[in-house]
């Protein structure tokens, strides 16, 4: 047993989620670049300014600007980060709450290298997801015949991808420092709400606008 067989072990379980958001991030994709080309997008400029902030809707978007910023970088942003958090949390802390570290830890394989094999397993499985997202986000607007027009959805993707390993990054941290899981999952959960919240909202108000530059989300 080795840190690669960690890793490969960690990644055979690790999949099905990830696959799981991206078929559903390009199905919502899909369904918002076929909805929003049908309907009169002016409604959009008469929302309240702090729900246009949060969904990351400009002033006159158009339909694909819509589809890609809601459903993409907005639910697409929040899913990734939420699978970040999950696994970073999991795989060290909820690993050793189940004895399962222990029994890799037994074999010829040291801590540091068990942690950063996990950690490995992190990064890789954020790097394959935002590809996916990449590719599939191209995909729907080539089936629907949509031009994207200057659109730049790779570098939309790897913003999500760098966003998302922030908060994984965080969970595992707290859950290798502490080993609890549940510890590591609400705080890295409750600083990416925050932070989601807060990019969008504190530019609303001049005096505090500065602040959201602080937020990671930002």
């Amino acid at each position: 047993m080795n840190a690669v067989w960690v890793a490969g072990r960690d990644l055979s379980t690790r999949w099905k989620a990830a696959t799981i958001i991206v078929a559903v991030v390009f199905a919502m994709v899909l369904l918002g670049l076929a909805i929003y080309k049908t309907l009169d997008l002016t409604i959009y400029d008469s929302l309240p300014d702090a729900l246009r902030e949060l969904l990351g809707v400009p002033m006159g978007a158009s339909a694909q600007v819509l589809a890609y910023n809601e459903m993409l970088a907005v639910m697409g942003g929040l899913s990734v980060a939420g699978l970040a958090v999950a696994i970073g949390a999991d795989v060290v802390a909820g690993e050793e709450r189940s004895r399962r570290l222990s029994f890799v830890l037994s074999h010829p394989v040291s801590r540091l290298q068990a942690v950063l094999a996990k950690a490995a397993v992190l990064l890789l499985v954020l790097a394959l997801t935002t590809l996916a997202l990449w590719g599939t986000s191209e995909l729907a607007a080539v089936i629907l015949g949509v031009d994207i027009g200057e659109a730049q959805l790779g570098a939309l993707c790897l913003a999500l991808g760098a966003n998302a390993l922030f908060y994984g990054s965080l969970a595992f941290g707290i859950g290798a420092a502490t080993g609890n899981k549940a510890l590591a999952g609400a705080v890295a959960a409750g600083v990416l709400v925050l932070s989601w919240l807060s990019a969008g909202l504190l530019p609303l108000w001049p005096e505090y606008a500065d602040y959201a530059e602080t937020m990671p989300w930002f």
